[in-house]
C-alpha cells in the first residue's frame, strides 16, 4: 500500500509538470502573437519597411559642426538638432521643473567617445523647452517642436592634423501616450589645420577644468491647484509622463484610453511571465516538494485543504511584500519609491 501510494505522489507530480509546460509554452505563443502591440518589441508595424528600427518613427537627428575646420588650440560648436515627429514630445537635458515626477533620470543626455585630441567643454547650450501641463500629474518642461542642444568642442595642442571623426550617442524618452527609451549613436568629422597650434587662453584653460554642471530646476506655475488660465501653458490631452527605473523598469506608461484596451494583454503577460518564473532554479525544485506535500495530505481523514491552501499563499504573499517593503525603504530618499501593493496577499 505504500509503495502504491508513493507511486501515485511521483505519477500526480509528473502530470502536474507537464501542464505547466504546456502552459509555458502556450503562454510563450501568446507572447509572440501579441508582440506587435508592443512599442518595444522590435517588430515593424504594418506599412513600415521590414527591419525598421521603431524609434525612428518618433524622432530624427541632424549634427552639424562650425566651422569645418580649425586650428589645434581654437573650438567648434557641434549643435545637435532634435526633430520629434507631429504629436511626439521628449525631454530636456538641462533642466527640469520642481514636480517630482519629472526627476534627472528621465531627462535627456549626451555622451561622448573618447576621441584623441579632442575635448568637449561644458556648459551644454540648449534651446527653450515648453512647460506644459500633463492632465493629473503637474507640469513638465517638454521639446515637442524642434530643438538643438549646442557644445563647444576644443581641439587641442598635441592633436594630429587631418579628420577626426567625433562619436557620441544620445540617450532620451521620446512620449506620445507611452515613452520608449531611445538611444542613438551619432558621429561627425572634425578636420584639425596643419597650422601652427595656437596657445591656449585662460579662459579655455578654466572651461577645461569646469565639472559637468548642475542641472537647473526652474518651478512651473502652481495656479493656486487651478484650472491654468489663458496665459499658462497649453494642457495636452494625453497622458504621458518620463519614464525611469523605479517606475516599471523604464518600461512605458499606459494611457487611461489605451488601459483597456490591453487588459487581455496584461493578463496574459502575467500568466506567461508566472510560468517562466516556475523553471527558475530557486521555484522548479520546489514544484514537485510542494505538490508530494498536498498530495500526501489527500490521504488524510481531516486535512483541511481549504485552510492549508490559505495558510500557504497568505505566507507567500506576506514574504514578498516584507522583500518588497525592504527594497522600498532603501528607494524612498530619492523622489520615486517602489509600489509594493501587488505584492498584497
Amino acid at each position: 500500500m505504500k509503495r502504491f501510494s508513493s507511486y501515485r505522489v511521483r505519477k500526480n507530480s509528473r502530470l502536474a509538470f507537464g501542464h505547466l509546460l504546456a502552459l509555458f509554452v502556450a503562454a510563450s505563443f501568446v507572447h509572440l502573437a501579441g508582440a506587435q502591440d508592443d512599442p518595444f518589441a522590435q517588430v515593424p508595424a504594418p506599412g513600415s519597411a521590414p527591419g525598421k528600427n521603431p524609434t525612428m518613427e518618433r524622432i530624427d537627428f541632424e549634427v552639424s559642426v562650425k566651422p569645418q575646420e580649425a586650428k589645434r588650440g581654437e573650438t567648434v560648436k557641434l549643435t545637435i538638432t532634435g526633430l520629434p515627429l507631429p504629436g511626439f514630445h521628449t525631454y530636456p537635458m538641462t533642466q527640469r521643473t520642481d514636480n517630482p515626477l519629472q526627476d534627472e533620470i528621465a531627462l535627456s543626455k549626451l555622451t561622448f567617445e573618447k576621441t584623441a585630441g579632442l575635448q568637449p567643454l561644458w556648459p551644454v547650450e540648449e534651446s527653450p523647452p515648453s512647460l506644459v501641463e500633463e492632465q493629473g500629474i503637474g507640469y513638465f518642461w517638454e521639446h515637442n517642436k524642434p530643438f538643438t542642444w549646442s557644445q563647444d568642442i576644443l581641439i587641442l595642442p598635441e592633436a594630429k592634423p587631418g579628420p577626426l571623426e567625433l562619436r557620441f550617442r544620445v540617450n532620451l524618452q521620446v512620449c506620445d501616450k507611452t515613452c520608449v527609451p531611445v538611444e542613438r549613436q551619432l558621429k561627425t568629422t572634425i578636420v584639425v589645420s596643419g597650422d601652427p597650434a595656437i596657445p591656449l587662453s585662460l579662459q579655455l584653460k578654466g572651461r577645461l577644468a569646469l565639472p559637468k554642471p548642475a542641472i537647473r530646476v526652474i518651478p512651473g506655475p502652481t495656479n493656486g491647484g487651478q484650472t491654468p488660465g489663458p496665459e499658462s501653458p497649453p494642457v495636452k490631452d494625453s497622458l504621458s509622463k518620463p519614464v525611469s527605473p523605479a517606475n516599471d523598469g523604464g518600461a512605458k506608461v499606459v494611457s487611461p484610453e489605451s488601459a483597456g484596451n490591453g487588459l487581455l494583454a496584461f493578463i496574459l503577460h502575467g500568466i506567461m511571465w508566472g510560468a517562466i518564473s516556475l523553471v527558475t532554479p530557486c521555484v522548479f525544485p520546489m514544484i514537485p516538494i510542494t505538490v508530494s506535500f498536498f498530495l500526501k495530505e489527500t490521504e488524510k481523514k481531516d486535512h483541511q485543504p481549504l485552510l492549508k491552501a490559505a495558510v500557504y499563499s497568505g505566507l507567500e504573499g506576506f514574504w514578498h511584500r516584507g522583500l518588497c517593503e525592504i527594497l522600498a525603504s532603501i528607494g524612498r530618499p530619492t523622489s520615486s519609491s517602489v509600489d509594493c501593493s501587488c505584492f498584497s496577499p
